[in-house]
């Protein structure tokens, strides 16, 4: 018998999630395979999603912002949104496991009461399901295989005090101010909800399932789809989203898409710290191999279990809602398709992503490497024109930061 219950916390930072004591970092992260360098397919949360619960990069399941050659004009509903999206192209890990007789719970928010609807499947009205639902829930399919799926998502930032409903100029004004003053007032708020998610959520249900002994039987999955730059990319970008809080993420730098990730299961799998690259597409292949399902798999990721998969990976590539970002191990670009400009990065030399270069080498290596190996020929690009540091000083002395 398998289980898999697998929780996602949006907007989790990296940082705020390794420096914060938890049981969900005791027992999962500690025990299972903590993946030290992963990388999110999204710097929000709809290319995120899609991308972890398909295994395939954005451009591969109708997720991108890019303007391909052949359009996906299919639209979904999407479980906490009323817009609706291109539709999600291949399998997700719900109609594979619904299709091998898994009992199958999906939810949102288990503290909160809110719903969550993942194209029909298991409707729950606001307020209609409690902890002690889901640990009954649990406790009824004991003896079956299940899936359990939680999203939550307090630790987003417009769920926070100050936030919600708030005006773009009102929330660049808070920003600023964290840059400038106390930043660490936006890291407590982050991990207050944490330990809400810790305490209010994890903590009894993996009581309960030690308890009913089924610890050892499940595959345990925790991840952030995207982290929130809390500020910082203020003094890097001109390209700033003019609309309520979402000047804390839908970027690609390294503090939203570097996100938490971890897996256990302890029939199978030794705990080790991967430090090589990864990213959340390689989840669901190694889910998979864990259930011995490698075949209903068809994605762009790597099992992580398979050490030549896992040495193969070179780079990580992602969408925001206004750019796309290829990064391996030193070099990175991050590129606005609209405005058709560049931001490039020597990670060796720049970690914090503070010093934008103008080299067209690097330029043409990256493109280069986008074009063949993830736009596929879908994509061409023409006459680009790099964001040098000059653009980058002018931006911050209009926002006051330089002199």
């Amino acid at each position: 018998m398998t289980n898999v219950v697998w929780l996602f916390i949006d907007s989790l930072r990296k940082d705020i999630f390794d420096s914060t004591e938890t049981l969900m970092k005791k027992e999962i992260f500690e025990k299972g395979i903590n993946l030290t360098n992963c990388f999110s397919q999204g710097g929000w949360t709809y290319p995120s999603f899609g991308s972890f619960i398909t295994g395939k990069y954005p451009t591969s399941n109708g997720m991108t912002i890019l303007d391909l050659k052949s359009k996906n004009k299919e639209k979904t509903k999407w479980p906490w949104s009323d817009s609706r999206l291109p539709r999600l192209k291949g399998k997700t890990i719900f109609d594979i496991l619904s299709k091998k007789n898994f009992k199958l719970l999906t939810i949102c928010h288990p503290i909160l009461g809110e719903d969550y609807d993942y194209e029909g499947w298991n409707r729950i009205k606001e307020n209609e399901l409690s902890i002690a639902d889901i640990l009954d829930w649990i406790g009824k399919n004991k003896d079956n295989n299940f899936f359990l799926f939680i999203r939550t998502d307090i630790t987003h930032a417009s769920k926070w005090p100050g936030f919600k409903e708030s005006k773009y100029e009102e929330v660049t004004d808070l920003v600023k101010k964290g840059i400038k003053d106390d930043v660490k007032k936006f890291k407590k708020l982050m991990i207050s909800c944490l330990k809400k998610i810790d305490d209010g959520f994890f903590s009894p249900l993996f009581k309960k399932l030690n308890e009913i002994g089924l610890v050892k039987d499940t595959i345990f999955i925790i991840n952030a789809d995207h982290g929130d730059t809390l500020g910082e990319a203020l003094l890097r970008t001109n390209n700033i989203h003019k609309g309520d809080y979402q000047v804390l993420h839908t970027t690609c730098f390294d503090e939203v898409i570097k996100v938490p990730c971890a897996i256990r299961y302890d029939k199978k799998i030794q705990k080790r710290n991967i430090a090589l690259m990864t990213r959340l597409i390689d989840i669901l292949p190694t889910i998979l191999c864990l259930i011995e399902l490698e075949k209903e798999y068809t994605g762009d990721g790597k099992n992580l279990l398979k050490e030549e998969d896992l040495n193969s990976i070179t780079y990580s590539y992602g969408e925001s809602s206004n750019s796309v970002y290829l990064r391996n191990y030193s070099e990175k670009l991050i590129f606005y398709p609209k405005e058709k400009k560049v931001l490039l990065f020597d990670l060796k030399e720049d970690p914090l992503e503070n010093k934008p270069l103008n080299d067209i080498n690097l330029q043409k290596k990256m493109f280069g490497i986008l074009d063949k190996e993830v736009f596929k020929g879908k994509f061409k690009i023409d006459s680009l024109k790099l964001i040098d540091e000059e653009i980058i000083k002018n931006r911050l002395r209009n926002l006051g930061y330089t002199d």
